[in-house]
C-alpha cells in the first residue's frame, strides 16, 4: 500500500501496446531498464502496462524496430493533478493555505483546558506556564512535560500533582494541592459542646464527655449540651477531662425578613435586533469585526462564540464570535406584595437552608405585607438540624 502511494505521487502512466511482436517489445524493454507494471494482455496483439514518467519518456529510444505502437491511457499521481491546477491561480492558492493551516493546526497547542484545584491561584499557575513557554501557539515537540513539571512543583510546594496531558493540539493543564492533614487535638485539651442555636433536643449521641440534656430539652443559645468534665462512677473515684465530642440534633425555629422594591423599571424589547461577526485568532488572542460598532438606543447584548474543529482533541486556531444585540425600552413597572411572593420565598429558603450545616426544612409560615411602597416578608421556618458546636476551655 504505502509502494502504491509513493508511486502515485511520483506519478505514472497507464499505456496500451499493439503489434504483432509483443515478444520483441517486452525484450527491448527488459534490455533499456523500463519497468513495466501491472501487465495484461488483452488480445494476441494487444497489451496493457504501467509505467513511471521517467520510464514513459525512455520509452521511445528502446522500443527499435518492435514493430509496436504505444498509445496512453491514463495519466495518474500527482504531477498531473498540478499541471491541471497550474492555471487555476486561486484554487492552487487555496490548496496551498489549506496544507499550511492543516500543519499549523496538527503541530501546535490551539486550545488549553485546566484542571486546577480550588486551592490553588489559576491565574498565578497559567503565567507561570507562560514564563516556561507553554501557551497557544506553542509547537508541540517544544513542551517538555518532565522539566516543566519538576519546574512548577518547585515553584509552589503546595501542589502535590501535576501533569500536561496532550490530545491532538488540545492540551489539559492538570494541577493538584497536596490534601492537608486534619488538625489533631492535644491529648490535654478540654473542650465542650454547646448550642449554638435555641430548639428542642430531638436526640443526643455523645461519642466522648457526659450528656448534660436529653430528648425533649428546651435548651438556649450558649447552653452546655456535652460537657467536657466527667464526673466520676464510683464511690472514691476522680473526675477527668476530656476533649468532648458528639451531634445533638434538635428542633429549631429561624426567622428571616425580606424587602424588595415594588416600583421597578422592566425591559420592553422592541423586536429590533443587530447581529455582528467576529474573527478570534487564538495566537493573536484579538477579535476582529465586521462592520461598525453597535451604538445608539438601549439594548441586550448576548455572545456565542463557535469554535471550528475537527474532533473534540482537534481544533482550527480560528473561531467565530457572534454577537447579537436586542434593542429595549426602559418601562417603569409596579408590582404588587403578592406578585412577588414567590420569588422572595424561592430566595429566603434556599438562603435558609444553605445556612444550615446539617439540616432540613420541616415546615413554614410565610406573610406578605406592603409598607412603603416595598414587599416585606416576614418567615417563620421549623427545622431539624445539628445545633452542637464545640467550645476550648468551657
Amino acid at each position: 500500500m504505502i509502494v502504491r502511494l509513493c508511486r502515485r505521487a511520483a506519478g505514472e502512466v497507464r499505456i496500451v501496446v499493439t503489434g504483432a511482436s509483443l515478444t520483441r517489445f517486452l525484450n527491448a524493454c527488459a534490455e533499456g531498464g523500463i519497468e513495466l507494471r501491472q501487465m495484461e494482455r488483452v488480445e494476441w496483439n494487444r497489451l496493457e502496462a504501467s509505467v513511471s514518467v521517467r520510464d514513459f519518456r525512455h520509452l521511445p529510444s528502446c522500443m527499435g524496430r518492435t514493430g509496436c505502437r504505444v498509445c496512453i491511457l491514463e495519466r495518474r499521481g500527482l504531477p498531473f493533478v498540478l499541471a491541471r491546477l497550474l492555471p487555476r491561480t486561486v484554487l492552487l492558492c487555496g490548496l496551498a493555505a489549506f496544507c499550511v493551516l492543516v500543519a499549523l493546526v496538527g503541530t501546535r497547542v490551539w486550545e488549553i483546558r485546566t484542571d486546577i484545584s480550588p486551592s490553588l491561584d489559576r491565574d498565578a499557575v497559567m503565567e507561570k506556564l507562560e514564563e516556561l513557554g507553554v501557551g497557544i501557539g506553542t509547537p508541540l515537540r517544544a513542551i517538555n512535560t518532565p522539566s516543566i513539571r519538576r519546574q512548577m512543583m518547585i515553584w509552589e510546594p503546595e501542589i502535590s500533582f501535576f501533569a500536561l496531558n496532550l490530545r491532538g493540539n488540545s492540551l489539559t493543564v492538570t494541577a493538584h494541592a497536596g490534601v492537608q492533614p486534619p488538625e489533631t487535638a492535644h491529648e490535654n485539651e478540654v473542650a465542650s459542646i454547646v448550642a449554638k442555636q435555641d430548639g428542642v433536643i430531638k436526640s443526643i449521641e455523645a461519642l466522648r464527655g457526659a450528656s448534660m440534656v436529653a430528648a425533649g430539652d428546651a435548651v438556649h443559645k450558649g447552653d452546655v449540651l456535652i460537657d467536657g468534665c466527667v464526673l466520676p462512677t464510683r464511690e472514691g473515684g476522680k473526675a477527668h477531662f476530656v476533649r468532648s465530642d458528639g451531634r445533638v440534633y434538635a428542633y429549631t425555629r429561624r426567622s428571616v425578613k425580606a424587602v424588595r422594591p415594588l416600583e421597578r423599571t422592566e425591559k420592553c424589547f422592541t423586536g429590533k435586533a443587530k447581529t455582528r461577526l467576529g474573527l478570534c485568532i487564538a495566537f493573536r488572542g484579538k477579535n476582529y469585526f465586521v462592520g461598525r460598532r453597535i451604538s445608539g438606543g438601549e439594548c441586550e447584548k448576548t455572545i456565542e462564540r463557535r469554535v471550528w474543529q475537527i474532533s473534540e482533541s482537534v481544533r482550527f486556531p480560528v473561531s467565530l464570535e457572534v454577537q447579537t444585540y436586542r434593542y429595549y425600552e426602559p418601562v417603569p413597572c409596579t408590582r404588587t406584595a403578592e406578585d412577588e411572593r414567590t420569588e422572595m420565598l424561592r430566595l429566603a429558603l434556599g438562603q435558609t437552608a444553605a445556612d444550615m450545616e446539617d439540616g432540613k426544612i420541616l415546615s413554614f409560615d410565610a406573610e406578605m405585607q406592603e409598607k412603603n411602597g416595598a414587599a416585606l416578608l416576614t418567615l417563620a421556618v421549623h427545622a431539624e438540624e445539628q445545633i452542637g458546636e464545640r467550645i476550648v476551655g468551657r
